[in-house]
């Protein structure tokens, strides 16, 4: 039994110790004469007794079972051992090996843990044990270890293939690259470490270096399909069609269930312009995997290119099925309704792909350009058209409308903080005052002079209960604009449902006096009067906004205070 764990190599324990001789005879030289016969007779000598074992030969004997499979009994003669040589590294590290060769990691684990206590320079000791971590689940305590044992030992090439594994696991692929250089300095040609070489490059965007990998492996291992598709994506990644096509069809014929290999001759034949060998590569593929959303836009987008534009729809949409944020089926089914004149689900579809991709460099503009497209078709060719669409559907209750439009001029726009008021505005008038106040600050932040902004955080902060907040906000807002009437009245509003009767009125009757016109400041003060309890004052100011408004929502409301029935006195006015 060797010293390390059996996962990399054969294991050398170190210097082989001898079983040492257990006597045998007094040394004399012949048998005794019989004494004379007038000599008195002697009681017989006892046989001398065995000598006791020492520790070396208990590892002998260790050594000897383990070698021999016995390793439950290796295991009883490295706790004798242990008795004679307590808290001996090395012995603590061969139990180990032993233990884990029974299926006792935790006891493995243990003595290397007890081992790497009395000797932490031990490099076997890190090696087993980051070993038994990485086959138990501990990908963390196993990296560590084989960082250590690399440390203690830098020309170990086993300790460093734990590690560069290790490094691919965690995606560190710089780090994973380093090490299988060293591990190629020391064995040139290894082909695993070619081989993983190359997937690191690969990932580090090395694809040239990547490629040389894979043949460089593929010369001692042709017949590897996992190698051979790796090195046909990365040959189709850098153009060579032609290639990619010959390895995919390599692999698959070494491994005709493979289905990476299948969408890897898809993806290829597709690039060549070949819808048909693309299609059956991906029919293949949706064989093996009918659920893949992936292969689903794959073949999709071959029927689009062989012209079954309802096929490629179904496939987008099947996609999505299984997958709702499936973002690229997301564009390419928006893409195909834009050709197909579908305004709305185009716009639909790619405002879903923008919601889930906003980052996509390639695509995102693309999309942002068949739904400007989509939207001129509309007869909204601007920012500023999609928002004066949701200020009239804001002003008619179709709130969801309103929000709609002004979703879509930020897309056109991002930064224009008019699309941002009037969806706060929106959004505010369905109850959402979380979102309100979010567009309220974004309108502020690219507008911080704009008072109706301030406005409209106030209100929204006025709704969430943060009445301290609110009012500095409008305090704000008429300090930027003194005569402005929705300040007045917003916090006149805030004023009164905070129980300040007198000043909610004081801001009301100004606001009238500035807009006589204002149904929201005549409704306002129609519910600070009655919560004032002046009735005559609250009906006269009722029948105004009657005269003002008779198709308002409210009318039933402001009729019953006018007739002096009462309306609900301190109940919240504004749209």
């Amino acid at each position: 039994m060797g010293n390390r764990h059996p996962e990399f190599a054969a294991w050398a324990l170190g210097a082989t110790l001898g079983l040492l001789g257990c006597g045998g005879g007094d040394g004399g030289s012949g048998p005794e004469t019989a004494p004379p016969a007038e000599t008195a007779p002697r009681e017989a000598t006892p046989p001398p007794a065995p000598p006791k074992p020492d520790a070396s030969s208990r590892l002998a004997s260790a050594k000897q079972k383990a070698d021999a499979g016995d390793h439950a009994g290796a295991i009883a003669d490295y706790a004798a051992a242990l008795e004679m040589r307590p808290g001996d590294a090395k012995i603590l590290n061969d139990r180990a090996l032993c233990r884990a060769a029974v299926g006792d990691a935790a006891g493995a684990l243990a003595d290397l843990d007890a081992a790497i206590a009395a000797a932490p320079d031990l490099a076997d000791a890190w090696f087993n044990r980051a070993s038994i971590r990485r086959e138990t689940g501990d990908a963390e305590g196993a990296h560590d270890d084989f960082s250590k044992a690399v440390d203690l030992r830098p020309d170990d090439l086993d300790a460093r293939l734990g590690l560069a594994r290790s490094h691919m696991d965690r995606a560190t692929f710089d780090q994973a690259e380093a090490d299988w250089n060293a591990i190629l300095a020391g064995r040139p040609g290894d082909n695993e470490a070619l081989a993983r070489r190359g997937i690191a490059r690969h990932r580090l965007g090395n694809l040239a270096g990547a490629i040389e990998d894979y043949t460089g492996a593929l010369a001692g291992r042709p017949e590897d399909p996992e190698t051979l598709y790796n090195r046909g994506t990365a040959r189709r990644l850098v153009g060579d069609l032609a290639g990619a096509c010959a390895d995919a069809d390599a692999a698959l014929a070494l491994r005709p269930e493979f289905s990476h290999a299948l969408v890897l001759r898809a993806r290829a034949r597709a690039d060549l312009g070949d819808a048909a060998g693309a299609m059956a590569a991906a029919d293949g593929a949706l064989r093996l995997k009918p659920d893949d959303p992936d292969i689903l836009l794959l073949r999709g987008r071959a029927r689009d290119d062989s012209g079954d534009a309802a096929g490629a729809e179904q496939d987008f949409s099947e996609a999505l099925r299984l997958q709702a944020d499936h973002a690229a089926s997301c564009f390419a089914r928006g893409v195909l309704r834009t050709r197909q004149g579908r305004a709305e689900d185009a716009i639909g579809d790619l405002t879903e792909f923008l919601r889930l991709a906003p980052d996509d460099s390639t695509h995102a503009p693309i999309a942002r350009q068949r739904i400007a497209d989509c939207l001129k078709a509309q007869g909204l060719g601007t920012a500023a058209d999609c928002v004066q669409r949701a200020r009239q559907r804001r002003r008619i209750g179709d709130y969801a409308g309103a929000v709609h439009d002004c979703d879509m001029a930020l897309l056109l726009e991002p930064q224009a903080a008019d699309a941002r008021l009037v969806r706060g505005e929106a959004h505010l008038s369905r109850g959402d005052a979380p979102a309100a106040l979010a567009d309220f600050d974004a309108a502020l932040a690219a507008r911080p002079d704009l008072p109706i902004a301030l406005v409209g955080r106030g209100m929204a902060r006025l709704a969430a209960g943060e009445k301290d907040a609110a009012a500095a906000d409008l305090a704000s807002a008429l300090e930027k604009a003194p005569g402005m009437v929705e300040a007045l009245v917003t916090r006149g509003r805030g004023r009164r449902v905070s129980g300040d009767v007198a000043g909610s009125l004081g801001d009301l009757d100004a606001a009238v006096r500035l807009e006589p016109a204002s149904v929201e400041a005549h409704a306002e003060r129609t519910a600070t009067l009655e919560a004032k309890g002046d009735a005559a004052g609250a009906a006269a100011s009722a029948r105004e906004c009657l005269r003002l408004a008779p198709d308002d929502r409210r009318v039933a409301r402001w009729r019953k205070i006018a007739e002096g029935t009462g309306g609900g006195a301190g109940e919240g006015e504004g749209k």
